[in-house]
């Protein structure tokens, strides 16, 4: 395939069975090209659909957008402002950010974003395959798709769309084109050099995720240099100090080093998310770094797992395509692995890997902000995606490994067809996650969709009182009842909607709006009468939506002011009761938190909730019970942030729910 690296200690062909017979039959089937082709087109179009769902997901990200909004002069400030700030050099770039923010509203352009950041796991895919000299970039790729998580979090494409995908992507690419020159650099012609060095110096500068990115590339191909040099350790110093590529590497290097270091020396950052910690704990920092590394892996979350497999709905998208990711992974699984003969340097190289994956989160992991994120269970971020990267290539080296001490004939054939079905049930279940994920994330979008419907509807709107419109009301709470769009604890989101539909109401006849080839449709999660759920354990989809937050073992919090439970198949006209186990969540100096219970429009009761939990009965009148699909909503008036007691977690608690049961006796 063409996918695959240059030929180097694997031989694809070796110890096959003559012709004739099931094992030949099969692994032929193995090696077929289309086949393999269309199994991994098959997983990656059904695996990289699920991202097209999501945008805008973080308050950092609704910053953004509010500022970008306002012109190239407000975007220009505000990057020179958190430049100084945050003392990061690389904020110079950031109104890569702010566009890429503002054209989040078309879906052909997040389309393109997912197309960035699946085109820089190819790349990457591809480079560490020509690196190391196997023919497993299929395979690491693979893997990189079959592994991922899509999630709330700072991770991209969803969250930062393009501000770090693109320059690793251009990144990547210069460095495969670094590869192929490798000595024979000086023969390239002045142009090509100058266009290689200015690509990766400007992807150091764009981002300081990359620029340490980047140089974890350097670490592992002049490791690999060293491992492959001749002579003892004088003769392999010289060797690579006197090379030409060494001091073109090194240059772009150093230029990025000397502005980000003297930016920083000239402002010192304020912020805490680039300061160190005032002490060295080792243990916080190594967990930190830890959780940010396997933070990009589906089967690394624990939190995952706490739904049982009695409450799992059926996926959104239907059996087929899980069927298909299944199929297409597990073949290709066993098709790579069957070809793989081991790795040079495999031990060394999985080590190295293993190691670049902490070093690209090492500064996250000593600053004071992300330490506390980390006790506070934040498990991800920007750099749990470069972590992701090289945490998945040294998995795919212990495969190449694994590959060499397979045996021939049917024994290597049953162990390859056995690595596919367990690789392919891996890739199954992230694409369950990923799709329950995804419909979060089109309930979550909704509140844009809504407001465009609102501008379309409205005929201007004029300053923030909206008077002109009639939008007097507050349109907050009309695009997002549930309050599932939360900025940061002094954003306005009043003023942000106002500004947002002013904006739409302006571009009313752009046609590109709306435009949303691809997505699955938002399909609803509803509650059996008469079964008793504890709150850990509703089906999974019903997590990040309709106003609850991802459970921990004890239940889970609410959302914001408003969360729903919908309730189908329940019979009309019947009276009902509902029973929950539920307690507050009281800012201090508070002793009683008043809950209100809705149903149909219709107030059944206030509660008044202590930090206790106890055991709360609605009655529910049949008259208010008109068709087979009843929704409970509960309200809180004061939802609580423990932000606001200084810590990092800015989520709005509204109540905890431990169990939940409606019955019609």
């Amino acid at each position: 395939m063409a996918l695959q690296g240059a030929a180097g200690s694997n031989d694809a062909h070796q110890g096959q069975e003559p012709a004739g017979g099931f094992v030949p039959r099969a692994v032929r089937l193995l090696h077929n090209s289309p086949l393999r082709w269309a199994a991994l087109a098959v997983v990656v179009a059904l695996q990289g659909v699920l991202f097209l769902s999501g945008y805008r997901l973080t308050p950092d990200q609704l910053a953004l957008h509010r500022v970008s909004m306002l012109g190239f002069d407000a975007i220009l400030t505000e990057s020179v402002a958190a430049a100084v700030v945050s003392g990061r050099f690389c904020f110079f770039f950031s109104p890569l950010s702010y566009y890429a923010e503002l054209l989040s509203d078309y879906f052909v352009v997040r389309a393109l974003y997912v197309g960035v950041y699946f085109g820089l796991l190819w790349t990457f895919a591809a480079y560490w395959a020509r690196l190391v000299r196997a023919e497993a970039a299929t395979l690491l790729l693979l893997l990189l798709v079959s592994l991922q998580i899509l999630d709330f979090n700072n991770l991209p494409p969803n969250s930062f769309t393009i501000a770090f995908t693109l320059p690793a992507l251009l990144l990547v690419c210069s460095r495969r084109a670094l590869l192929a020159y490798d000595e024979a650099l000086a023969q390239a012609s002045t142009a090509k050099r100058l266009a290689l060095f200015a690509v990766v110096l400007t992807a150091y500068l764009a981002s300081d995720y990359v620029f340490i990115f980047g140089v974890s590339l350097l670490l592992l191909e002049y490791a690999l240099a060293w491992w492959r040099g001749q002579g003892g350790l004088i003769a392999k110093g010289k060797a690579l100090i006197w090379r030409r590529k060494t001091w073109f590497d090194a240059a772009p290097v150093a230029l990025a080093a000397l502005a980000y270091g003297g930016w920083r020396l000239l402002h010192p950052p304020a912020y805490a998310g680039t300061t160190l910690a005032a002490t060295f704990d080792p243990a916080l920092v190594l967990a930190t770094a830890a959780a940010h590394a396997m933070g990009g892996f589906t089967l690394a979350r624990p939190e995952l797992y706490a739904v049982l497999a009695a409450n799992a709905s059926s996926p959104p998208g239907g059996w087929l395509p899980l069927v298909g990711v299944f199929v297409g992974s597990a073949f290709l699984g066993a098709a790579t692995l069957h070809g793989l003969r081991g790795l040079a340097y495999g031990k060394r190289l999985t080590a190295a890997c293993l190691g670049l994956a902490l070093f690209v989160v090492l500064p996250l992991a000593l600053s004071p902000k992300y330490q506390q994120l980390q006790l506070e269970h934040l498990p991800a971020y920007v750099d749990s995606r470069f972590a992701f990267l090289w945490a998945t290539a040294a998995l795919a080296c212990l495969v190449c490994l694994l590959g060499k001490h397979l045996g021939h004939g049917a024994r290597r054939l049953v162990l390859s067809l056995l690595f596919g079905v367990i690789l392919g049930a891996a890739s199954a279940y992230t694409y369950s996650h990923n799709a329950d994920m995804s419909q979060a994330m089109l309930e979550y979008t909704a509140a844009w969709d809504r407001a465009g419907s609102l501008a379309a509807e409205a005929r201007g709107v004029a300053g923030p009182s909206g008077s002109e419109s009639g939008l007097n009301d507050s349109i907050a709470a009309r695009v997002d009842p549930l309050g599932l769009v939360a900025g940061h604890p002094e954003f306005d989101l009043e003023a942000y909607w106002r500004q947002y539909v002013a904006w739409r109401e302006a571009r009313r006849d752009d046609a590109w709006f709306g435009v949303s080839l691809g997505r699955f449709a938002v399909r609803p999660v509803t509650l059996t009468p008469g079964r008793l759920y504890a709150a850990a354990e509703l089906p999974r989809r019903f997590y990040g939506r309709a106003g609850w937050y991802w459970p921990a073992a004890w239940g889970v919090y609410s959302r914001g002011e408003r969360a729903c439970l919908p309730f189908e198949g329940v019979a009309p006209g019947k009276d009902g009761v509902l029973a929950f186990t539920a307690g507050g969540v009281l800012a201090p100096g508070r002793d009683s938190q008043a809950l209100e219970v809705w149903v149909n429009g219709q107030r059944l009761a206030t509660l008044g909730l202590t930090a206790t939990p106890a055991v709360q009965q609605v009655a529910v009148p049949g008259e208010l019970l008109k068709g087979g699909l009843v929704t409970f909503e509960f309200r809180v008036g004061r939802p609580f942030s423990p932000a606001s007691l200084g810590g990092e977690d800015h989520r709005r608690l509204g109540f905890a729910l431990l169990n939940v049961l409606f019955v019609q006796p």
